[in-house]
Parts: C-alpha cells; structure tokens; sequence
C-alpha cells in the first residue's frame, strides 16, 4: 500500500545556470489542488543542449539526469557554464535513447537502483507519477519504451527569459485530464498507450501560465 502525501504547493529548481546573469530553469509544478496526493513523480532529462542566438550550442557533458519532484536532494542540477554569449532557448529529451537503454550496466542516476528501470528488454522508465489529483482516483503511470513502435522518448525546447529565471510549469491536472478513459488507471508497461502518455505529460510542460 502506497503512503501519499497531500500536495498543497510544490515547486522544484533545475538551476542551470551560473552565467554573469545567473539566469535558472526553474521547473514548477503547477496549481496543484487541495486534495491532490501524490506518492512519487519522477522523469529523466537527456541530452540536455542550452542554445545561443549565434546559432551555436553546448551540450552538458553529464547526458542524463533523474528528477525526483518529491526529494530535495534530487530536484536540481546546475551548469557552470561561464560565457558572453546571449541565450535563446533549451532543448532536452524527456527520457532515455535507445542507445543507453542497450548499454548495459549503468551507474549513478541511472543505476537500476533507482527504481526507474523495468529489465534489460524493457530498458528505462522514462516518467514515473503514482498518486491522485482533485478527483480522488489513484493513478500508476510508469512510462518508458525505447524499441519501435513503442519508443517512448519525447524531445522538447522552451525559450529562455533573457532578462531573468525561466520557469517551466508542470500542468499536472491537465496531464491527468487529458487522459482518454480507455487507458487504465494503472499503466506499467512499454506500449504504444505508452507512447501516447508521454507525449501527453510533455505537453503539459510549459514556459506559460
């Protein structure tokens, strides 16, 4: 049995970067309900590229980062990245390559440890969310796939805010809302229904109220 926590307001930081502006990526999860309860939301972020006006870009040389929405010591990671070089937007994979899936044994925040891995035919979970939102019903999505037809990766790029923070919001009800009823409230495996999910959680991601 799951032990939920009531959600009033959470928000987390992925501060990226340590420029001469001190500019951060702050990724907030948004005007979550009273009566929301929400156990666990989890993603990888990969392949991480910060893009400049000059059409040039830079890579993070760490290629994959676990988010933990719920542990403090996992919401975060920044980017010492010192340059002149105006900023334009962000771009990262929302999940895991096939190439990694394939890889092998991996260490740090994609040990098998980290309960974000299915088997080494299943490979990576990519968004993991158990818990409910305003309508009380208990969820578990855990969402990966990287073999075709059932490559679940999502690939997204916000605009930066050049004159402060950019803030990403995670428009959870709207993610849960948008959810047809023919998909079940648990949803486990790499599938096509799958595919359709993550696709639906990366849209709710935005830089907009």
């Amino acid at each position: 049995m799951f032990k939920f926590r009531s959600i009033f307001i959470c928000s987390f930081a992925i501060l990226l970067f340590q420029t001469a502006g001190a500019q951060n990526v702050i990724f907030d999860l948004f005007k979550v309900k009273e009566k929301s309860n929400i156990s666990t939301l989890k993603f990888y972020i990969s392949d991480i590229k910060v893009h400049y006006t000059d059409q040039t870009e830079y890579s993070l040389e760490k290629y994959a980062y676990l988010i933990d929405v719920l542990d403090s010591m996992h919401n975060h990671f920044s980017l010492n990245k010192n340059s002149n070089r105006e900023l334009e937007f962000i771009s990262f994979n929302l999940g895991i390559d096939s190439t990694t899936n394939v890889s092998g044994a991996m260490e740090g925040d994609l040990d098998p440890m980290n309960n974000m891995y299915w088997t080494w035919q299943s490979g990576y979970i990519n968004i993991k969310f158990e818990g409910s939102i305003d309508d009380g019903v208990q969820r578990e999505y855990h969402l990966g796939g990287y073999a075709y037809p059932n490559n679940a990766l999502q690939k997204v790029s916000f605009k930066l805010n050049k004159s402060g923070d950019t803030i990403i919001h995670i428009h959870l009800d709207d993610f849960i809302h948008s959810i047809p009823d023919s998909i079940p409230f648990k949803f486990m495996t790499p599938a096509p229904k799958a595919v359709y999910l993550s696709h639906l959680f990366a849209k709710c991601l935005s830089s907009e109220k």
